[in-house]
C-alpha cells in the first residue's frame, strides 16, 4: 500500500503517521488515499477545526507618570476571529492585584517600573497574553530653610536655600516670594529683601526631569515697631514747666528718651520739668521683641519767662510795679478787675501783687506787697493844686485848676472803693475853664478821682 496525505490547504504528505500545523484558523478537509500494488485504492475525508487564537492587546493613557497624580488606564484591545474570550490583569505591584474589567485604572502608590500584563482565554480554551512596562516617576522631596523667618523692616535680608531630593533624577525649581506680584527666582539659594511690613507665603515648587513636581510653603514674617509719644503742651514757659510725654507705640518692649538736655528716661510715661529756656530736641528709640527699633524725634520748647515783678509804693495810696508788657493787680489773692495799669491806686490796706505777662506769653508774679496805712487825698483847696466840686455830686463833676500844670494834657480816672477802674480818659487843660465829667452812669456810692495818678474822693448820689 502506498498512501497520500492531502491536508486541505495544498499539502500533501505520504508517510505512514503525519503531523500538520496550520497557519490560519479555518476548518480543513484532510483526505487520506491509500493504493494497493495492485492498483487498488480507497479513500477517507475527516475534517479539523483550526480555532482562532485571540489577538491580544491594550493600550494605557499614559505610560510614565508622576508618583503625585498618577492615574493609569489599561483598555483591552483584543480581537479575536470568532468565539467569544475572558480577560485578567495583572498590574505587576506582586500581590493579588488583578482585574477582568475591559478598562482599569490603577493608582500607584510607589514610583517604581512595572509590568502590566494582559492574560485572555477563548471559550475553546486559546490563550495569549501580552506585557506591556509602565514607569511611575517618583515626586521631589521638596524642602527648603531659611536664615531667619522673623526679621526687622530695617535691615531684612531673607536668604532661602533649596535642599529637595529625588532619586534617580535631576532637579529645576522656581521660587515664588509672595508678593503678588511677578516676584520669582529659579535660582539654587536666592536672597529677598521686603520693603513693607506684613506676613509673604514663600513657596518652592520643584519639578523633576520627568516633569514631576511638588511644592512648599513657608511663612516670613517682616516686622517694624512705629515709634510715637505725645506731649502735653510743646511750648511752655520756663516758670512752672512740666512736659508730659507718653509712649503710644504698641509693640515696646523697651524704650529710652533722650530729653535733649543730657538726660534719659526709660518709663511709659513720666513728667520733665526743664531748668533752662531754650530748643530740646526729644527722642523716643524703641524696640519690639524682634529687637527691631525704631526712633521719632519731636522739639519742644520752653520759653523765658520775665523776671520776677517788684512792687513798690509811690505813695501810701498808690502802688507801681517794674515794667511788662501786661499786668493784672491781685488783693488778698483775689483779681482787681481792670487793674492792668503799671499803677494800681489802693483804698484798702491788705496783701497786693501783680501778674505780669511778657511779649513771648509767659509771666511771673511778685512777691506780696503788704499796704497797712492806705491814705487818700482829702480834696483841700488850701494844699492842693485842684479843686473838684460838687461833691457830693449828682450828675456832672467839674475839676478846677488852681495853680498852673507842668503838661497841658492829663490823665483822669475814676475808680470805685474796691479799686476797678470804671473810667479812663486824657483832658487838655483849658485856663479858668474847668473839666467836666458826666458820672450819669455811676451808681450812688464812694468813688475816687485819679488827677495824674494822685487820688481824691468824691459821693456820687442821685439826689
Amino acid at each position: 500500500i502506498t498512501r497520500l496525505w492531502s491536508f486541505g490547504n495544498g499539502d500533501t504528505a505520504t508517510v505512514i503517521n503525519s503531523t500538520k500545523s496550520y497557519s490560519s484558523a479555518n476548518s480543513y478537509s484532510v483526505k487520506l488515499l491509500e493504493t494497493s500494488d495492485n492498483g487498488c485504492m480507497d479513500s477517507v475525508i475527516k475534517t479539523v477545526n483550526v480555532n482562532p487564537k485571540p489577538s491580544v492587546g491594550f493600550t494605557i493613557n499614559n505610560t510614565s507618570q508622576c508618583i503625585n497624580g498618577n492615574n493609569f488606564l489599561f483598555t483591552d484591545t483584543t480581537i479575536i476571529i470568532s468565539g467569544t474570550y475572558t480577560r485578567q490583569w495583572n498590574f505587576g505591584t506582586g500581590i493579588n492585584d488583578t482585574s477582568t474589567s475591559n478598562s482599569s485604572n490603577k493608582v500607584y502608590t510607589i514610583a517604581n517600573t512595572y509590568s502590566v500584563k494582559l492574560f485572555v482565554n477563548s471559550n475553546y480554551g486559546c490563550k495569549d497574553s501580552i506585557t506591556k512596562t509602565v514607569i511611575v516617576n517618583p515626586k521631589p522631596n521638596v524642602g527648603f530653610t531659611i536664615n531667619n523667618i522673623t526679621q526687622c523692616l530695617n535691615g531684612n535680608n531673607f536668604l532661602f536655600s533649596d535642599t529637595s531630593k529625588i532619586n534617580g533624577s535631576t532637579l529645576t525649581r522656581k521660587w515664588n516670594f509672595g508678593t503678588g506680584i511677578s516676584d520669582t527666582s529659579l535660582i539654587n539659594n536666592p536672597s529677598k529683601i521686603y520693603g513693607n511690613v506684613n506676613s509673604y507665603q514663600v513657596k518652592l515648587v520643584s519639578i523633576s526631569n520627568n516633569n514631576c513636581k511638588d511644592s512648599l510653603t513657608k511663612m516670613v514674617i517682616v516686622v517694624q515697631p512705629k515709634s510715637g509719644f505725645t506731649i502735653n503742651n510743646t511750648s511752655q514757659c520756663l516758670i512752672g514747666n512740666s512736659f508730659s510725654f507718653d509712649d503710644t507705640t504698641s509693640t515696646t518692649i523697651s524704650r529710652l528718651w533722650d530729653l535733649g538736655d543730657l538726660t534719659t528716661n526709660t518709663n511709659d510715661t513720666f513728667s520733665k520739668t526743664y531748668s533752662n529756656a531754650g530748643t530740646y530736641n526729644v527722642k523716643l528709640k524703641v524696640n519690639d521683641a524682634h529687637s527691631c527699633s525704631d526712633s521719632i524725634t519731636k522739639v519742644v520748647t520752653v520759653k523765658s519767662s520775665p523776671a520776677k515783678p517788684m512792687v513798690s509804693a509811690i505813695t501810701n495810696s498808690l502802688l507801681q510795679s517794674t515794667v511788662a508788657n501786661s499786668y493784672q493787680w491781685y488783693l488778698n489773692n483775689s483779681i482787681i478787675s481792670s487793674a492792668t495799669n503799671q499803677t494800681l491806686a489802693i483804698i484798702t490796706n491788705g496783701n497786693y501783687f501783680v501778674l505780669i505777662d511778657s511779649t513771648n506769653g509767659c509771666s511771673n508774679l511778685s512777691n506780696l506787697f503788704a499796704a497797712s496805712s492806705v491814705g487818700i487825698a482829702e480834696i483841700n483847696i488850701s494844699q492842693n493844686e485842684i479843686k473838684i466840686y460838687p461833691n457830693p455830686a449828682t450828675q456832672e463833676l467839674f475839676i478846677s485848676f488852681l495853680s498852673p500844670q507842668n503838661t497841658n494834657t492829663i490823665l483822669i480816672e475814676v475808680i470805685d472803693v474796691k479799686g476797678s477802674k470804671l473810667m479812663s480818659f486824657n483832658e487838655t487843660i483849658q485856663t479858668g475853664k474847668p473839666l467836666s465829667i458826666d458820672i450819669n452812669d455811676l451808681a450812688e456810692g464812694m468813688y475816687f478821682v485819679m488827677v495824674n495818678n494822685k487820688a481824691y474822693k468824691f459821693v456820687k448820689t442821685d439826689k
